[in-house]
């Protein structure tokens, strides 16, 4: 009975990773953002609105040239904010 649940869960994690796809590290802008950083962090969204761009506050900085406070984000034609979902069909 626990090898059959075993079974089971592998053979559902395989299929339902199959049609996963990624979202960020297949981005052809991912690269040059990785190379050309000063600095990484761990931020908390205060604000998001299309036309002044993104709040942040700084919770740490994780890489890099330390950073502290509160920074707005504006202008970043790189950065799309979108969501992804997967549709699973059995059947």
């Amino acid at each position: 009975m626990k090898m059959r649940k075993i079974c089971l869960f592998t053979i559902l994690f395989l299929i339902l990773g199959y049609s996963s796809f990624a979202t960020t590290w297949n981005e052809p802008w991912h690269d040059e953002v990785l190379k050309n950083a000063d600095s990484f962090v761990f931020a908390r969204i205060d604000s998001s609105d299309e036309r002044t761009g993104l709040d942040i506050t700084i919770i740490r900085t994780i890489s890099g040239n330390p950073i502290i406070g509160s920074i707005n984000i504006s202008s970043f034609y790189l950065l799309q904010i979108t969501s992804f979902s997967i549709k699973v069909q059995f059947g």
